[in-house]
């Protein structure tokens, strides 16, 4: 819950704060989007949770408005990660170096690339002649 971090587009004014939107992620992942009563149970927690005792505002939200933030923030969470993917193509369309290759890159090794054939026989070992004390 500490260490995830949500990048909020501007907005004309941010009513959660960032540690109720963790808390509600949290909860929701918990709990699962197809449980019947996810919102009530997310409800009954805050008001239980020790942490927000005293924030009116979130704990006065209802299993609606909280359902709303959610899906708000699971949008969030889903165009950044496009984003993100997108990045990685176009880095990846202009042949960047230091980018790692995705698993069907690496199993479909051409052949015909190969630096050297493979050899029957393995190259002798080099010897070395013992010093004189």
């Amino acid at each position: 819950m500490q260490e995830l971090e949500l990048n909020y587009p501007i907005a004309k004014g941010k009513v959660y704060s960032e540690e109720e939107d963790r808390y509600l992620l949290c909860r929701l992942n918990h709990y699962g989007l197809s449980s019947p009563d996810v919102y009530d149970r997310i409800k009954k927690d805050i008001s239980e949770f020790p942490v927000f005792r005293f924030d009116w505002f979130f704990k006065s939200r209802t299993p609606q408005e909280l359902s709303r933030r959610c899906h708000t923030l699971l949008g969030l969470i889903a165009k950044e990660h496009e984003d993100r993917v997108k990045e990685d193509q176009q880095k990846g369309a202009k042949g960047a170096r230091g980018l790692k290759r995705s698993f069907a890159e690496v199993t479909d090794v051409d052949t015909s690339r190969r630096s050297t054939p493979s050899a029957a026989a393995p190259a002798p070992k080099k010897q070395y002649k013992k010093k004189k004390v």
